[in-house]
């Protein structure tokens, strides 16, 4: 799945890169909940192509590939954002995008699983399709994320978001 899901979510960082604002205050940590950063050219190439057409926006991204032994992958994207949006307008946006950039791809917003924690709003749904898995975002009043784990739950993403939340910000 790295492979070629690298590949397919390189296409839908293009639709919604512009999420992310200048100057993140964001850590990208070398584990998240368990999960090792990839260190694979693959995996770097992917990070630089996503912080690269951020950076040809005028926008600072930070975006990092996770996976274990277990085939658990999971992909960040961070940032600044001081905007007003909420963390369910930003899923809402960044689904319009994966939608456009995959249509076999479909968010299942009907499905949207919404959760505040320690004060930190977190928006989830299911994807269906190739891209198969969990998208999350989280939106506190600096930052904005976004984690999308193929084949795995909602509700592990959604913790896996959480930790990512945790991990870049601390």
């Amino acid at each position: 799945m790295v492979g070629g899901g690298i590949a397919v979510i390189a296409a839908v960082v293009a639709a919604v890169i512009f999420f992310v604002m200048a100057h993140p205050k964001v850590r990208i940590p070398d584990e998240i909940g368990g999960i090792p950063r990839l260190e694979t050219n693959e995996a770097q190439q992917f990070e630089r192509f996503v912080e690269g057409m951020a950076g040809a926006d005028g926008i600072e991204a930070e975006a990092a590939v996770y996976a274990d032994q277990l085939g658990v992958t999971l992909f960040l994207i961070a940032g600044e954002d001081q905007s007003p949006m909420t963390a369910e307008m930003a899923l809402r946006a960044f689904s319009t995008g994966v939608e456009s950039a995959n249509s076999q791809t479909t968010v299942r917003l009907t499905r949207l699983r919404a959760e505040t924690r320690r004060g930190v709003p977190y928006a989830c749904a299911p994807m269906e399709g190739p891209l198969g898995g969990g998208l999350c975002a989280w939106k506190d009043p600096d930052t904005v994320g976004f984690v999308f784990a193929p084949e795995q739950s909602v509700r592990r993403v959604l913790d896996l978001t959480h930790q990512s939340y945790d991990a870049v910000r601390s």
